[in-house]
This record gives C-alpha cells, structure tokens and sequence, in this order.
C-alpha cells in the first residue's frame, strides 16, 4: 500500500495495522510505562508458558486432549499440530477478554455437559496462569500491544499524535480497545471503511456497533 501511495505521488502517509502503530509507538515510549524492557511474545514463548502451566493446573496434554479435540482432529493431526492449536486457542481467550477490557470469568459455571465442563475450567485455569507468566516473563502478546498503548496515552496525553486524517479499513471488525485507541488519537477527520454484513471477528471481541 505505501508503494501505491507513492506511486501516485502521495508522502508523509503512514500505513499500519492497529498492532503495527503500537508496537513502535511502545518501543519509542514503553519506558513510560514499563519498570523494565517488555518484549513481544515468540510462538516459542507461548508454547513455553502454555507447557508450564499446564503443568502448574496439575495436568498433563496426553490426560486430556482427546476430550479437547474431536475424533477427526485426533485422527487427522499429529500430538505436535494438537498442541499449537490448543496454544493458539488459549491466546484466543486471553486475548478476547483483554480486547473487551475484562478479566477471565468463570465461563465453565455455563457449560452444563460434564466433560466440556472439566475440559472449559481448565481452559480457565489454564489461561490465567498463561497471562501471568507473561507479566513474570515480561513479555507483551498482540492484545497487549494496544491495551498498553491506550494506558501510554492516557498517563501520558502529550505523548498522543496529532492526525488531520485518519482512514480505517474493516471497520466492521474494530473491538473495544482498537475502537478507544481511535477515540484518543482524536483526528480532525475520520474515514471509516467496512461491511456489517461481512463482521466475522466477533470471536476476538470485535463487534458491529461500531461501525453502525
């Protein structure tokens, strides 16, 4: 898109996703708000937090993820392909309620069949040890990059960019905190781009009022 931006002659235009904005916007700034260096989570560093606490709920992968997946994928995936989906599902889940600025509930209380109930409270309990090996470990994953960003600028409203324009593509997919990081950037104007009917982020905390 900068290419094609400059090919039409057009310069002094910055192009990022929501995370790619932050993620320099923190590095520039993050001592602000951080006591110590804060480093993006590797998919390494969530295998590693996701192995530890799994072992900290008490539990071991091969005890219970043939009651995780269903029989297809068991059949299908190796032991190795299970687990990275189960550690992407479990940032999935982190990432939903920080993109709603929530804690973790107790989702399992909803869950009245008993295996997905035992299976949901150890997705819960997994999933809060998981967010607090990341504070231990310093380390930020791709929700955090805004939800910090958004606590730079409201401790820090000097530090906020001045835009005349902003352009947002999707917007039908914008959450809670990508829509607040808008909101505090505050352009003179704003040019939003997007379909109600093709919202399909509602899983991360995207939601279609936004837009509308």
């Amino acid at each position: 898109m900068v290419n094609r931006l400059k090919a039409l002659g057009i310069e002094n235009v910055e192009v990022d996703t929501f995370n790619s904005f932050c993620e320099r916007t923190l590095r520039k700034y993050g001592s602000k708000i951080y006591k110590q260096e804060v480093n993006v989570a590797s998919f390494g560093d969530k295998i590693s937090l996701v192995q530890n606490s799994i072992k900290k709920a008490g539990t071991n992968f091969e005890v219970f993820f043939e009651d995780y997946f269903n029989k297809r994928q068991v059949r299908e995936k190796s032991r190795d392909e299970l687990f990275f989906i189960f550690v992407n599902d479990i940032f999935t889940v982190i990432d939903y309620y920080k993109n709603t600025e929530s804690e973790i509930d107790k989702f399992y209380e909803r869950e009245t069949n008993g295996t997905k109930k035992r299976i949901a409270k150890l997705v819960y309990e997994i999933a809060n040890i998981v967010q607090e090996g990341l504070i231990k470990r310093n380390l930020r994953d791709f929700s955090d990059q805004i939800t910090d960003t958004l606590k730079l600028f409201r401790e820090n409203k000097n530090l906020v960019p001045k835009y005349e324009h902003i352009l947002v593509d999707e917007f039908q997919d914008v959450n809670l905190v990508q829509f607040e990081l808008i909101q505090i950037l505050k352009a003179k104007n704003l040019f939003a781009v997007g379909d109600p009917r093709q919202a399909i982020y509602g899983w991360r905390g995207s939601e279609i009022k936004y837009i509308v």
